[in-house]
């Protein structure tokens, strides 16, 4: 495995990478469950949730000593990965856009997002936010997910 940055990458992976002129700063790397991550590999499954916290919103978005919201970073893309073992299965997919969800019916905007394109897809999410246990009253944020792009295993 080669490693360019905190995210070490295997020589498949890099090459994918170079093919698609991917920067680091250009991706998103997040842990997941593995039956998670199934449904994602399967397409059952178009949208990643985190917490709202500030962990989260820190790998996302730039802000300023005061905690202000400065902009988006340029993600592009999602690295995910089934486990934090170094040979855990890895999808490689776009990313779309996010959302910060305080309920399904009141989203709040900020930088990648629209609203309305939330409001396009509000039944997706509340669809899916429900499946992984949150309430309709629970903040969060959606990571809408696109096309998968590259899948790794190791086994």
């Amino acid at each position: 495995m080669t490693k360019k940055s905190n995210i070490a990458k295997s020589e498949k992976l890099q090459a994918v990478y170079n093919e698609l002129n991917i920067k680091d700063d250009e991706v998103l790397y997040l842990t997941i469950k593995g039956v998670f991550f199934d449904r994602i590999l399967n397409g059952t499954k178009k949208i990643e949730f985190r917490d709202n916290a500030d962990h989260y919103w820190k790998k996302i978005a730039n802000f300023d000593r005061d905690n202000q919201y400065l902009g988006d970073k340029p993600l592009k893309y999602i690295l995910l990965q089934a486990g934090y073992n170094p040979d855990s299965p890895r999808l490689l997919v776009e990313f779309d856009y996010y959302a910060w969800v305080n309920n399904v019916d009141n989203p709040k905007e900020l930088g990648k997002i629209s609203v309305s394109k939330v409001n396009a897809d509000k039944t997706l999410i509340e669809k899916e936010a429900k499946i992984e246990g949150f309430e309709k009253e629970d903040e969060y944020i959606a990571l809408v997910l696109g096309k998968i792009l590259y899948h790794e295993t190791f086994k």
